[in-house]
């Protein structure tokens, strides 16, 4: 019976995080269960939830995968420099008077080779985000200038007529600050 509430209960849980289309919690809330969820819980909703936030918030969404992507790469590369780091001190306390070698377990279980390819796919990961970030900007200044997200902040900053266009000394404070911002 108890065990009937739980999955309820994660049921509940999982239903609220797809409503609000956070993936980002949902994930997390999956990833954090002790137990397991039932697979239409934890799949179907995770699937739903990053389908309604496609719909809904296509950039954040990406933000969010990139977001995951890149904590779970440096949370990886982070624990590989750390037992490197350990390794390469241990040698050190080893050495004496003499120049401390490369402990052979880095190089025969590629840990060293290991931390590059990890650091390595954090930066194409860094540098894809910062693309599609760029792109998604470009889609934002393409469309509907009514429903772009930069509008509110443009738009009334460059409503005080022709005088001040390419100057900000008669913008209020507020506006030269909003219109700069990206």
């Amino acid at each position: 019976m108890a065990r009937k509430r739980t999955r309820t209960g994660q049921r509940a849980v999982c239903e609220r995080f797809v409503e609000e289309c956070d993936v980002l919690g949902l994930f997390e809330y999956i990833r954090a269960q002790r137990v397991p969820l039932p697979p239409d819980v934890s799949l179907g909703g995770l699937g739903r939830c990053i389908r309604s936030k496609a719909r809904k918030d296509l950039n954040g969404l990406s933000e969010d995968i990139f977001g995951a992507i890149l904590g779970l790469g440096l949370n990886l590369l982070l624990r590989c420099q750390m037992y490197i780091g350990k390794r390469l001190e241990e040698a050190d306390q080893c050495a004496g008077a003499t120049s401390p070698l490369i402990p052979g377990d880095l190089i025969e279980q590629y840990w060293i080779d290991r931390a590059e390819r990890i650091a390595r796919f954090c930066a194409e990961m860094a540098a894809l985000r910062a693309r599609v970030h760029h792109l998604n900007g470009i889609d934002d200044e393409r469309g509907d200038p009514n429903t772009s997200r930069r509008r509110p902040c443009l738009v009334p900053a460059m409503e005080d007529g022709a005088s001040e266009a390419g100057s900000s000394a008669g913008a209020p404070r507020k506006r030269r600050k909003c219109a700069g911002a990206t």
